[in-house]
């Protein structure tokens, strides 16, 4: 294995698997630390890769740049803030910071918190000094101040590929991400991943990289942790006893050793005292012999050759003393350096007993976390596959008791709404025969309609009256009456629409282009060539062909809505037409109407104030009078009645052929569909018959 993982939680492995096909790639590491220990950036330094660490505190600063002169070393802390600023160090961790909080709550759990001063920097000022290569990387680990790091990237163009953010409380799993996630998908990046401790982002454009990068690590990514990282802490101490029992082993025999090299020296030099001593005893003898040879020396001169070979025998015990000596001495030398190769072996012996141990425990290690890994997975997925089918079994419980009630609900209710809707079906024909006649007696009035001159100036009145004789004002005061008593009669049957139904003009123009109660469908007739098939439509049917006639396009919602309220008012259509054909948009557009111009003007003439009555006599065209406005209103409410009354039966009629399969089973599908057609037909019958609504509210819509 030859890819070693520094990062304190695998950070590195996965963005080497997301960046492997990049070639002395570019990094931005903020809170490095260490050059080492849970680095994320030695793999890839490692590999050629080479970047820029930023690190407030100088004790770890001075380490990066020993450990890594070829790159650069920024000693500063990344924030908004300009000049130095207040930091707190915790010597010997990674928990230093720049919150005072965070510091507050170390020091208050135990840690010694020393407080410096440091330089600060901006990210974009960062960004500028790496200059315009791309950043396929950057981590940001400082303790707290994330949110300040991100916030001080302002308006820079640069976009590294991925960011590695710590994204929980300093040793918390408390999330802190919320606090900066809108400045980073601000910029176009993506969260691929949360890890437990990081969240880890993509920009846009490398959002091919995220399967890889989002992928946990694992046996197939091949790589091996040190001693240093929490993954190998199990089998580092089982490898620290090993070491310390061979240790212990190796101390004893070298105490063995010792003791018997000491007893050996001891009894070396027991012996050689004794030797000595014995020297001593026979220079003492010596002596005495000498005094007394020299005491007995003129009385006994033949006991002069005794002491004088008792002397020689004394000589030789000496000699032989001391040539033992030697003997001894040499022995005790060469037992010394046997000792020193035995010694020796067994150091040797030990060393190689460790290294096979190294070599099974990593053997161990690499097993074990196949091992873990394996179950993990297996576990992950057994409680995916237990979820889902749990999930389903609901799902399926819930929406058969749904369908049921469904069902259930139905077949009783359609028996009864069935009998309803034949007698309101009956209701029904009898209020359109009064409706019909009403239109009829309205068009008679009409066709019967006099000019009027009601408002015009007192000569002109009277010349036409003096003209067209006393006939004329019989017949223009029984029109008006007749015209009332069709007012007072028409009133009576026709109660208030309920709020339910609504007549929004704005959807009602937008809806009219595609049909209309007697009037004309460019879609199924063609376009419009003259001024009668333009003025056919009535109410906002009118208003949509008038805008594709004079405009070329449909109704804006205001414009549309204004020219509706205005027919509705009595307001003529060729007065309608005018206001489209003079706006800007009118005039830069051809209608393509024959005789449309001439009909406005004509119109325009009718509406003169003195000469528009007399106009009106000669020509036989509409005038602008109060009654002509009124019976405009009446057609135009005539015309859209009309059309309501026969869409109404249409869903009336639909409504009832679905209440007539009512008694069959039916899916959840057709009981949808045949729920959508009961709600169109009770809408038909209560726009025909107001009176129902109650009805349906209390006993359909509130069920």
């Amino acid at each position: 294995m030859t890819f070693v993982s520094h990062a304190q939680n695998f950070e590195d492995v996965r963005l080497w698997r997301a960046f492997s096909d990049v070639s002395g790639g570019r990094y931005l590491d903020i809170g490095t630390q260490e050059p080492v220990r849970d680095s994320v950036s030695l793999a890839f330094y490692e590999r050629g890769w080479r970047g820029v660490h930023v690190e407030p505190t100088p004790a770890y600063a001075a380490r990066m740049r020993a450990a890594r002169p070829d790159e650069l070393v920024i000693e500063a802390a990344v924030s908004m803030a300009a000049g130095p600023m207040r930091f707190f160090e915790i010597s010997g961790t990674g928990l230093s910071t720049g919150v005072t909080d965070v510091a507050k709550r170390h020091a208050d759990a135990g840690w010694d918190c020393r407080e410096i001063t440091v330089l600060t920097v901006t990210l974009a000022q960062l960004f500028d000094h790496m200059g315009p290569e791309p950043i396929h990387w950057l981590k940001i680990d400082v303790e707290g101040m994330e949110g300040d790091v991100l916030a001080s990237w302002g308006d820079h163009v640069a976009r590294p590929a991925a960011l590695v953010i710590e994204a929980t409380a300093p040793n918390t799993q408390q999330p802190t991400h919320q606090l900066w996630l809108e400045l980073v998908t601000s910029r176009q990046y993506h969260e691929v991943l949360f890890d437990g401790l990081s969240r880890y982002f993509l920009h846009e454009t490398h959002l091919h990289r995220a399967e890889a990068m989002a992928l946990s690590p694992n046996v197939f990514d091949g790589f091996s942790v040190p001693e240093t990282h929490f993954a190998a802490g199990l089998l580092v101490q089982e490898k620290q006893l090993a070491l310390k029992t061979a240790n212990d082993q190796l101390a004893d025999q070298l105490q063995t050793a010792a003791r018997e090299r000491a007893a050996l020296e001891q009894a070396a030099q027991q012996q050689a005292e004794a030797a000595v001593n014995q020297v001593r005893l026979f220079e003492e003898e010596q002596a005495r012999v000498h005094a007394a040879l020299a005491k007995a020396e003129a009385e006994q001169g033949a006991a002069a050759a005794i002491a004088a070979a008792q002397l020689a025998v004394l000589d030789a015990d000496l000699r032989e003393a001391r040539t033992q000596n030697a003997h001894l001495q040499s022995r005790f030398d060469d037992q010394a350096v046997a000792h020193s190769a035995q010694l020796g072996e067994l150091r040797e012996g030990f060393e190689a007993r460790i290294g096979f141990v190294d070599l099974k425990l990593a053997e161990a290690g690499e097993a074990l976390a196949a091992q873990r890994q394996l179950h993990a997975d297996s576990m992950r997925e057994a409680g995916v596959l237990e979820g889902r089918l749990r999930a389903q079994a609901e799902a399926h419980d819930a929406r058969t008791a749904e369908l049921q009630q469904q069902v259930d609900k139905e077949s009783k209710a359609h028996q009864l709404d069935g009998r309803r809707a034949h007698a309101d079906m009956l209701a029904l024909q009898s209020q359109i025969a009064w409706r019909e006649a009403q239109l009829a007696q309205a068009t008679q009035l009409l066709l019967r309609a006099p000019n009027p001159l009601t408002g015009r100036p007192v000569v002109i009145a009277r010349l036409v009256r003096w003209l067209a004789g006393r006939g004329w004002q019989h017949a223009a005061a029984d029109h008006q009456a007749a015209v009332q008593q069709w007012q007072t009669g028409i009133k009576v049957p026709l109660p208030s629409m309920p709020q339910k139904i609504s007549h929004d003009s704005n959807i009602v123009v937008a809806q009219a282009g595609q049909e209309h109660e007697g009037g004309y469908n460019m879609d199924r007739e063609g376009p419009i060539t003259s001024v009668p098939r333009l003025l056919a439509p009535h109410d906002a049917a009118f208003i949509h062909l008038a805008y594709q006639a004079i405009l070329g396009r449909a109704p804006d919602p205001v414009g549309g809505a204004h020219y509706l309220a205005s027919l509705r008012a009595g307001a003529h259509k060729l007065n309608i037409v005018r206001q489209l054909r003079q706006s800007p948009e009118g005039r830069a557009f051809v209608p393509g109407v024959a005789g449309l111009d001439r009909a406005i003007k004509r119109h325009r003439w009718a509406a003169l104030p003195v000469v528009g009555p007399v106009f009106t006599l000669f020509t036989g065209a509409e005038g602008d009078g109060p009654v002509q406005r009124q019976l405009r209103v009446i057609a135009n409410d005539l015309a859209r009645l009309r059309a309501e009354q026969r869409e109404a039966i249409e869903d009336l009629k639909g409504g009832i052929q679905a209440f007539g399969s009512s008694s069959q089973v039916m899916s959840g599908e057709d009981m949808a569909a045949k729920t959508q057609k009961s709600v169109a037909t009770v809408n038909a019958l209560i726009r025909l018959r107001p009176g129902l609504a109650g009805y349906f509210q209390d006993n359909l819509w509130n069920n």
